[in-house]
């Protein structure tokens, strides 16, 4: 197995290289002396990485709240927001994935630069390795979320070429399902709905939407898109049911063919 390299090595929390080292059962009488070796667990590295990066994260952002709320309270300019650790520890992340390329196990990694968004440079790293070598793996299915904000990181032709593969190469349904809507995001929000665009952006996406049994993405789905369709100008709205300010029942459909003012609110 792969030894990791000074520079990786110093990336692992000391407790973790300790608990890496393991030594071989005693051979037989005569035999040669048990060999230390690394067990190098990509998961468990993951795992630990992730939790640093999270600890960091989390005391980075308590931190500059604690001071921006006190500047305020002090009648002071409130400190500027300083960088992420997020930014470190994306190329971390990258080191580690460097040391598991050309397998699934650098996949996590990887996921992690992605999702997180923070350094650009970082985030094309990881999309031309994941693009190169892990197009088709499943275990993108964590990040698969997180591609409809791609095009803010790597920019519009960037992602979409991203995007595109995706479709073409990954066979998870969440994957292609989260990537199809992103590519399409712009047309379902924004195009015409009586436009050619429109009704294959709206076809393709509905069909991978129901194949992908995705709660989140469904809703996001539905949210988006079926509330456009169905309060298109021209449509007829929902049919309100409701107490009118009298105690009498009500249902909008008794004001058909009148002007109706709706005024929604509500108090939590």
């Amino acid at each position: 197995m792969k030894l990791p390299n000074p520079s990786t090595a110093m990336l692992l929390p000391a407790a973790l290289v300790v608990a890496g080292l393991a030594t071989a059962a005693a051979p037989p009488s005569g035999g040669t002396a048990p060999v230390a070796r690394v067990v190098d667990d990509a998961a468990e590295r993951y795992e630990a990485l992730d939790e640093e990066a999270g600890e960091a994260i989390s005391e980075w952002s308590q931190a500059w709240r604690k001071a921006y709320f006190a500047a305020r309270e002090a009648g002071e300019q409130p400190p500027a927001r300083p960088p992420s650790p997020a930014i470190e520890y994306g190329a971390k992340f990258l080191e580690a994935a460097a040391d598991y390329a050309g397998t699934d196990d650098a996949v996590p990694f990887l996921g992690w630069v992605v999702t997180s968004g923070v350094e650009k440079a970082h985030v094309t790293s990881a999309v031309a390795t994941i693009t190169a070598s892990h197009l088709g793996s499943e275990r993108l299915e964590p990040i698969a979320p997180t591609l409809p904000r791609l095009a803010r990181t790597l920019g519009d032709d960037e992602a979409m070429r991203f995007l595109d593969a995706l479709r073409a190469e990954n066979g998870h349904p969440g994957v292609k399902a989260w990537a199809t809507y992103a590519r399409h995001s712009e047309t379902l929000s924004g195009g015409d709905i009586d436009s050619e665009d429109f009704q294959t952006a709206f076809a393709e996406t509905e069909a991978l939407v129901e194949a992908a049994d995705d709660e989140t993405l469904s809703r996001t789905w539905r949210g988006q898109v079926m509330a456009r369709i169905e309060f298109a100008i021209g449509k007829v709205a929902p049919d309100i049911e409701g107490i009118d300010l009298g105690g009498s029942d009500f249902k909008l459909s008794d004001y058909e063919g009148k002007v109706v003012f709706l005024d929604f609110w509500g108090d939590w």
